[in-house]
Formats: structure tokens, sequence, C-alpha cells
């Protein structure tokens, strides 16, 4: 069965009401682990990713992160297979209010299949593949995720000020956003820098990493095209 917008969600959620419960979803939103009914049923199989920054942390704690055995984790998982006693759904919906919500504002389509048949067989062996294969979703994976979020949702700032065409600067984007910089270290100053600096930081690159260019993430003298690096 051919599902697509409101039909879909509707429809995941109507197997999510089913006995075995078990769902191989890439991002989770909050909210949606309520409106499914999987709060606080441990019963349920669930993996996701908490890699690419899609997972908002928050919906994992109301999953039972980091205690729950039950949440599991694969990086760049990017499925959404929904499994449970009454059928399958494979399609594109997240487990978001964006996705599956009651009013699902993205276009998202997928298909059906009853459980008994080739499809729900081997969806659910799928599953039980990846689910050997994936990891709890511990203390150490559940602060991975946080941080990803964090960063995702900076970025996610930055180019909707970028779509408004709004000037962007580097030091504002420090000041506001640093997490999309992760672990990336910056030095700025107005005044001028002159010959020991610059190579005492050229050096310190050097050091660093000597098999590659000391110069590749140096730039002095910002609109002075002459000491341009």
């Amino acid at each position: 069965e051919f599902l697509s917008g409101a039909m879909l969600a509707k429809r995941i959620r109507e197997v999510c009401e089913g006995e075995n419960r078990r769902i191989a979803v890439a991002y989770w939103g909050t909210g949606i682990p309520e409106a499914l009914s999987l709060d606080a049923c441990r019963s349920s199989r669930i993996i996701c990713d908490v890699s690419s920054g899609g997972t908002n942390p928050a919906a994992l704690r109301s999953l039972g992160a980091p205690s729950n055995k039950n949440l599991r984790h694969i990086p760049k998982l990017h499925a959404k297979v929904y499994i449970s006693s009454l059928g399958v759904v494979v399609g594109s919906a997240n487990a978001s209010d964006n996705g599956i919500g009651r009013n699902p504002v993205t276009l998202e389509a997928g298909i059906f299949c009853k459980p008994q048949g080739d499809c729900g067989v081997n969806a659910v062996d799928w599953f039980e593949e990846r689910w050997s294969d994936a990891k709890q979703i511990d203390a150490a994976a559940l602060a991975w995720c946080e941080q990803n979020w964090r960063r995702s949702a900076a970025s996610r700032a930055i180019e909707a000020k970028m779509r408004q065409n709004a000037p962007v600067t580097l030091p504002e984007l420090l000041k506001d956003n640093p997490a999309v910089f992760g672990d990336i270290e910056f030095l700025l100053t107005n005044e001028p820098i002159d010959r020991v600096a610059r190579d005492a930081a050229l050096q310190m690159n050097t050091d660093e990493e000597p098999d590659q260019d000391p110069t590749r993430f140096c730039l002095f003298g910002w609109g002075d095209d002459h000491d341009a690096m």
C-alpha cells in the first residue's frame, strides 16, 4: 500500500500501537516518542543515528537514554523503518513532528506491508541484522548526540540568516554560534601581527602536523592583499 502525507503519518502511528515494536529511524524529535506511546515502553527496540546532528537528545532521554538497553545507534543510519505485529512501514519520514506529527509539513512518502508477507519478513530480517551491529546509547553516545545536535542547530541558524541575505561575519559567528566550529580555535586581534608572532603560529602548525602545509589554515593581513596567505 502506497502512502504519503498525513495518511503515511497516520499509518506509522497505527503500526506503533502493535506489539513487538522494532524501529530503525535515523532522526528523532521531541514529542514523537510520547505521540507513538514509546516514552515509557522499554519493550520496543529502537535504532537511530546520533552522529549527524539530526536527533534531538531530549527525545532520546524520553526514550530512556542513557540507561535503556533497547535504545541503540548506528552512525550514518538514514533508514526509516517502523515494524510491529500490525505491519511494516518503510518510507522517508523521520520520527519528527515535521515528518509524522499530526500536521506534517514535509512531503513524505512510503509503503505499508502486512507482517506475514515477504516484505514484512524481509524487513524484520533486515532489522535484526542492524540490531546486532548497533551500540547502546550510553552516556558517551548521548553526550556525542548533544554535541552534534548543538553544532547542527548552529549551522541551521547560520543558513537561515544567509537565506535572508543578512551579512554574516566571522566574529558574529564565533559570538552567536560557537558550537558550529567544534574544536577549532581562533585568535582574533586588531593589532598588527609582527613577523615573530607570524612565524611562531606557522611553527606551531608545523609541530602539530609536520606533513602538512603550515599555511593552510592561516590568514594574515585581512584586507591587505600583499600580506594575505
